[in-house]
């Protein structure tokens, strides 16, 4: 019996895309995709023929391989099991470090595994494109393939030496704008929509879509979910109605996961503010290094949590020239201070102010990162200041010092 260790309905979509993807155990594990209505029979058949189209037009790019797919019977495709680091993971980590050229590396490279087909040239507008994506007004001279896969998405890229495409579901036999592909591929990214807005322009900037275009591009993804979905209500939507924000989670345990991490800057220019950071992360311990030189910050304020937590500060530093010295917080908000660990009874800060350093370096772990139990620790070690407090003004009365010496004359 065929062991399944992964299912996933798409049921949100219209009858006709209604697909089940399953993972099978075995060796090699399979992935299999199935229609999941007699209507989406179809829509299945098609990803062999995707499959041939793009191992043709990717012939020639040596950045991306195409995953195989073959039909097993009607309404069934199976897909060789690619086992790796997603792109989306890469970016995750790339982020985490603060490594903001591979985050750019990795981005470019999505540009090339996107542009980098066989038949490739101007941008031909086509009926069968308006009735999928609109008639929006589009820049002249863009560039675009013969036939266009539009997933190309962060989470559909598997890295194993390099890049696997194992999702193509929906390649249209169209020309569509290498930047709309690229666009969209972004745009679902979880990883780049933590980004602060100023490195998401940055990112937008290295694949030289405008702002203008990206709202061009929205709505030609709003109109491409409508025929996907038909009358359905896409999850998408629903996240924005409830107004909240968002998380990809990939561990079953999936309380207090994240630590979100937030730096901002104040500059020598009264009231001018910048951030330069604001990301999660799951490590235990976090280390940044924030480079000052010619930056004309003239102080760092961290946010290292979003409420109450006990932190354990283990290194702040900074650097001029070749040599590294221990430098104090200017300020933070903590409750109290009990050797390396600071008490937050409200949402942290921390301010470092910045004395022409070329460099700062800030290392520290959150011990407890529920409101509750950072409360009642601090509360304790409160308590036992407070009961401290009042045992060295008792032992200073003069009742006290009476009481030590007929007890001291007593022992004698």
């Amino acid at each position: 019996m065929r062991k399944v260790v992964f299912a996933k309905f798409s049921k949100e979509r219209r009858e006709e895309y209604q697909i089940m993807t399953q993972v099978i155990e075995g060796n090699p594990r399979r992935l299999l995709k199935k229609a999941a209505s007699p209507k989406a029979v179809g829509h299945i058949q098609k990803l062999e023929a995707s499959c041939r189209i793009l191992l043709e037009e990717y012939k020639d790019n040596k950045e991306v391989i195409i995953c195989p797919c073959s039909l097993v019977e009607e309404g069934t495709a199976e897909f060789s099991y690619i086992e790796g680091e997603s792109m989306e993971e890469r970016l995750e980590k790339c982020i985490n470090q603060q490594d903001w050229e591979g985050l750019l590396e990795e981005i470019r490279l999505l540009e090339r595994i996107v542009s980098g087909v066989r038949h490739a040239g101007e941008f031909v507008r086509t009926d069968s494109f308006d009735a999928i994506f609109g008639e929006v007004r589009l820049p002249e001279g863009m560039r675009a393939g013969a036939v266009s896969n539009v997933d190309i998405i962060p989470t559909n890229l598997i890295f194993r030496n390099q890049y696997y495409m194992i999702d193509y579901e929906w390649v249209f036999d169209f020309p569509v704008p290498f930047s709309f592909i690229l666009f969209r591929a972004l745009f679902h990214s979880v990883e780049i929509s933590k980004l602060p807005r100023e490195m998401i322009d940055k990112v937008y900037d290295t694949v030289h879509i405008s702002e203008e275009e990206r709202r061009l591009y929205l709505e030609m993804e709003i109109s491409l979910q409508r025929y996907i979905t038909g009358e359905y209500t896409v999850l998408g939507e629903l996240y924005r109605r409830m107004d909240r924000q968002c998380y990809m989670l990939r561990e079953l345990d999936t309380q207090n996961v994240f630590t979100r991490v937030r730096l901002t800057a104040e500059k020598e220019t009264p009231g001018e503010a910048k951030e330069l950071f604001n990301y999660r992360t799951k490590d235990k311990e976090i280390s940044l290094n924030i480079p000052l030189q010619n930056t004309g910050i003239q102080r760092l304020f961290l946010y290292p949590e979003e409420k109450s937590c006990i932190l354990e500060l283990t290194e702040v530093a900074a650097r001029t020239g070749e040599d590294w010295t221990p430098i104090s917080l200017e300020q933070h908000n903590g409750a109290l201070v009990r050797e390396n660990c600071i008490y937050f009874l409200d949402k942290p800060f921390m301010i470092i102010e910045n004395e022409d350093y070329d460099e700062v370096g800030v290392k520290y772990r959150i011990i407890f990162k529920t409101a509750e139990d950072a409360k009642r620790m601090s509360e304790l070690v409160l308590n036992i200041r407070h009961l401290q407090d009042k045992i060295k003004k008792m032992e200073n009365t003069k009742v006290w010092k009476a009481y030590r010496k007929y007890k001291d004359m007593r022992e004698k």
